[in-house]
Order: structure tokens, then C-alpha cells, then sequence
């Protein structure tokens, strides 16, 4: 349903001893380890925030909601 280059795919979703669980791809790296460097280059900042905003938009143009943003 949500194939986005900038979205981290989810395989699977379900429950396990009535506590819910999700499976994601496994990501190197993280956002938090490059804010120093984002910091001193304002325009990766924005190549990055404007990759999060398309990528947002993608799920809301078919119905998904992000809770956690």
C-alpha cells in the first residue's frame, strides 16, 4: 500500500501474548546522529525536511495518518 522511497516499509503487523507488535526494514543510521552536521548546513536541513514532507503527504493522499510526528 505505501511504497515511498522515503518510507520505511512495514512486513508485517499483528499480536503476540495480547501484546501488538509491528515489523519494520532495519535502517542504518537515524535522523538524531546527523543533527550536528544538519546544523552547520542549513540546506541539508531542508532537503531533508522537505523528503519528510513529501513523504508525509504520500500517506495522507491515501488515507494513512502518522500519529507520532
Amino acid at each position: 500500500l505505501l511504497d515511498h522511497a522515503n518510507i520505511v516499509p512495514v512486513f508485517a503487523v499483528g499480536e503476540h501474548g495480547g501484546l501488538p507488535y509491528f515489523t519494520m526494514k532495519l535502517m542504518a543510521g537515524s535522523l538524531t546522529s546527523r543533527v550536528a552536521s544538519l546544523v552547520a548546513d542549513p540546506r541539508a536541513a531542508v532537503r531533508i525536511v522537505v523528503a519528510i514532507a513529501r513523504a508525509v503527504q504520500h500517506a495522507h493522499a491515501l488515507g494513512i495518518l502518522h500519529r507520532d510526528l
